[in-house]
This record gives structure tokens, sequence and C-alpha cells, in this order.
């Protein structure tokens, strides 16, 4: 399936260019500003000549709750989890009350997109830390964007994280720096009823629907994966249902952060590689569903507009995949600018995204904000 078939479906205004991802030098000369530097007191900017109406700005102090709440669910479920994980990989037979999943799906359900873009980040020393997190959080997401109500969501939200909590039992094969043999691929991903035990221990207080959730989609995705026999006899329709939604987001979160033995893949292509293999790994619908929301340009990505500058994605417009929101953090030249400057592409025809990039590999005049944008990628606090 091509990308052009997926955009059209989608119903996705395909008049910009989609950029590449390769990286092109900063333009010697500076072009002039897209938009004017955004003043305490205004709304979001827009190109001047638009008519477009301009929606109010959530006002400072809700930007503030946003943030701050976000930071602290998700230093709380990679905390959480990293406790979790490192019980199971020394067989320990205490049980943990899981909070994490549940703070996480609250903040999704209300609509705090700042959860979102944290999801972009890794944790530099377990990996699976953030994946479990991460999963857990894009497919929420999905969740919410297609419409589920909110126990329906918290279900997925449980079954996403604890799908490949299994992978604790092998920490120190996973993290080896190099890939892995037929027989260790085999040992990684074997669910033994240890490890099922375990689990079910740590999910004793949740409602059982909830667990039923989470043991069945665990055996679809290992089956679905790794060619594993545990699927229990009777599967409910729902848990298929969740077993094809987070195979798209298990597989999303794989390809866009670092793992020891390779660099991440931009979102932009990581997006293109899973349509470019839809009609033999995914359900064609549900990943036409993951694009629609999650965009072309995710949120918390970074793009290079055609004016040169630089800016984060803050944003998404349904059904215009090329069209985000954004922050612009450099001017054509790669000074940082003193002020933000956001912009909505979707009402401001002149400005469009040139190109997805990797901000970690950008070379700006500005030194400082090159090791911001390095540090950025992976999440650090309290760990």
């Amino acid at each position: 399936m091509r990308l052009s078939d997926i955009i059209k479906k989608a119903g996705a205004d395909q008049q910009p260019p989609v950029g590449q991802a390769e990286q092109q030098p900063i333009q010697p000369q500076c072009k002039q500003p897209s938009v004017e530097p955004q003043k305490p007191q205004q709304n979001n900017v827009f190109n001047s000549n638009s008519q477009a109406p301009k929606p109010a700005a959530p006002p400072p102090s809700k930007m503030s709750e946003n943030i701050s709440s976000a930071n602290n669910a998700y230093t709380n479920a990679i905390n959480e989890t990293k406790t979790l994980i490192s019980s199971m990989s020394k067989d320990d037979n205490a049980s943990f009350t899981i909070t994490c999943v549940e703070q996480l799906s609250n903040l999704i359900d209300n609509g705090n997109d700042d959860i979102i873009m944290l999801a972009d980040r890794a944790t530099p020393d377990v990996y699976l830390y953030g994946h479990c997190v991460n999963v857990c959080i894009y497919s929420a997401m999905m969740a919410k964007g297609m419409g589920m109500d909110r126990d329906k969501l918290f279900r997925l939200a449980y079954a996403s994280y604890f799908h490949d909590m299994c992978l604790s039992k092998h920490l120190m094969l996973i993290l080896r720096n190099g890939k892995l043999g037929p027989e260790e691929v085999n040992s990684v991903h074997s669910i033994s009823p240890q490890c099922i035990a375990m689990i079910e221990r740590n999910i004793s207080h949740l409602p059982q629907v909830i667990k039923t959730s989470v043991l069945e989609v665990m055996s679809i995705m290992n089956e679905q994966k790794y060619g594993t026999k545990e699927r229990p006899a009777t599967l409910s329709e729902e848990s298929a249902e969740f077993a094809k939604l987070i195979t798209i987001t298990d597989i999303y979160e794989a390809l866009t952060h670092p793992r020891p033995y390779r660099d991440r893949f931009l979102p932009h292509d990581a997006i293109k590689t899973m349509i470019s293999t839809a009609d033999n790994n995914f359900d064609s619908a549900m990943l036409k569903s993951f694009i629609e929301i999650i965009s072309l340009y995710p949120l918390g990505s970074y793009v290079r507009l055609n004016t040169d500058e630089v800016a984060r994605v803050t944003g998404v417009n349904r059904g215009l995949p090329t069209r985000p929101k954004i922050t612009i953090i450099t001017d054509s030249c790669g000074n940082r600018l003193p002020q933000h400057k956001l912009a909505d592409l979707a009402a401001s025809p002149m400005l469009f995204v040139k190109e997805a990039i990797d901000e970690t590999k950008l070379k700006l005049a500005d030194k400082k904000l090159m090791l911001e944008l390095k540090a950025i990628r992976w999440w650090v606090k309290s760990l």
C-alpha cells in the first residue's frame, strides 16, 4: 500500500510536498520570518493573509497545569514500570499496585496532549521501561481518537501496558548490543507459566474484565509476533480488536525509539515504513485510523518549513496529516528565536512542511540549543 493511497483514503490535503527525512544544510541567507513572534496576551499566530478564524489558546495557567500534570504522570509511570520490571527480572514474589495506567488514561481521556509528546522520549538504561509506558500512551490516544468509551479505553491501556511485560525475564539478553540468535529469540519471547503467574499477581487488584483483556491480548500478540502457542481456547472480539491496534502502536513505538543495536527511525519515516508493509502486517482500517489520529508528522516530532525555519509539531489537524500545528523554534539560519512563534498550517496556506528532520542531528548556529535538543530525546528525571 502506497503512502498516497493512505493519505487519499484519509481525505488528506496533498498539495504541500511531503519531505524526506534527509538532513539538509542550513541556508546561509536567512529568509523572512513566516509569522510574527508570539506575544503573551495573543492567541495562536496565523499567516497574516489568512481569513480563517483564530481559535482561543488555552490560558497560560491551564497550559502550565497540563505540562506539570503530564510530567508528573510520566515520571510516575517510568518509576513504577522500573520497579515492576526489576522485580520480575529477579523472580521476586512481591506484587505492586500499578497506578500509572489509570493516571495516563485519565490525562488522555481529558485531552492532555502534553503526555502524548512525552511518549517521544526513551529511557537510556533499559528501553523496556519507556516502551511499556509509551505503547500504553499511544494506544490510549488511539482509543480516544476512535471514540471508545472510557471503560474500554482503560481496558485497552492496561492490555497495551502489559503486553510485552514478559520480556522483563530476559533483561540481559534484550539489552545486549547486537541482534539475538534464533534460540535466544525463542527464549526471550516464550511466555512461561511462571511469567504469567507473576503478571497475574501484579494485576490481581484489577477488575476481572481488565485481567482477562491483559492475558488474552498478551497471548494473541505473542502468537502473532513470535509464533508461540499459548492462545486460550476462547477469545473475546474485543481482545482481538485490541491486539490489532496494539500491533500498530507497538511497532511504531519500537521503530521511533533507539535500541541497543540500532538508532531510531524518524516518526515520519516509521509511518511510511509501516504503510509499505501494511497489506501483510497490519489491519488496513486500523492503520488508517492510526494515521488520521497520529498524523504523518506526530506530536513532538520536528520539521523544517519551506522558510527553512525549524519547528516542533504541537498539534494535529484530523484529516490533514501534512498540515499540523507547530511551534517554530529557530529562524532560517538556525538561530534560536527569542520568543516562540505558533502557527496552524491548516490556516497558513503559504507555509508548509518541507521535510521531517532529526532534531538531534541538526547543525545549528546556537550550540546550546543543539545540546538541549539532543538531551530532550531521553527521559532521565528521577531514574
